[in-house]
């Protein structure tokens, strides 16, 4: 974990030799070690697990560790000619194309997608093809030259099929990137929220009710 934690400091820009470089990674690695697990059930516990690779439960380290864990990925993905993004567990691969070259860009993709996996195997990750999602975006003439053959994709013994609507973030993205879908969806979520204060306002004050 420790070897992680130098390179983090290092992609920050950090040396060695800074003061507060090692402190930080003596703080971390203080923070990380000596860590045990056990399992306690019915009123019995099994013995205590030394953990040498693992971060508490909720820990805001936890995202952060991932994306250093995971930085190779990005050398991964850039071989296929692809843009890689990364936000904790959750990462995304895009590729542009011309409408004439869609059929090399799907290879390109599911190229790299087999490369993430031999990447993931080789560090004790798994990729779950099953609970990926696919999503082609450009103008309603653009999209409208695809059939469902074009838009799908197939890794392995999994197909992928596209969806017109997909969450990015707690955000929904539409395959036209109109954002009408996210607005609609924003605008139920605020009436619904203002119909339960509606119902609650005869039980609490104005000043209850108010929200700064």
């Amino acid at each position: 974990m420790c070897k992680y934690l130098a390179r983090f400091f290092q992609l920050l820009g950090a040396s060695k030799y800074d003061v507060p470089y090692r402190i930080s990674t003596q703080w971390f690695c203080n923070y990380l070690s000596g860590r045990s697990f056990s399992v306690s059930f019915n009123a019995q516990t099994w013995q205590n697990i030394d953990m040498d690779s693992r971060l508490p439960q909720g820990s805001t380290l936890g995202p952060l560790m991932y994306i250093t864990y995971a930085s190779e990925l990005q050398v991964v993905v850039e071989r296929h000619g692809g843009v890689f993004h990364s936000f904790a567990g959750d990462t995304q691969l895009s590729k542009a194309t011309r409408v004439e070259d869609i059929q090399a860009a799907k290879q390109a993709i599911v190229n790299c997608i087999k490369s993430i996996q031999d990447w993931s195997s080789s560090h004790r990750l798994k990729l779950n093809a099953a609970k990926s999602e696919v999503i082609w975006l450009g103008t309603r003439q653009q999209l409208a030259k695809f059939n469902e053959a074009d838009r799908t994709l197939q890794i392995d013994n999994t197909v992928l099929k596209p969806f017109t609507v997909v969450r990015n973030l707690g955000v929904l993205i539409d395959e036209q990137l109109s954002m009408d879908t996210n607005a609609r969806q924003c605008a139920k979520t605020c009436f619904f929220h203002l119909r339960r204060i509606r119902q609650l306002r005869r039980h609490v004050d104005c000043e209850t009710l108010y929200t700064r």
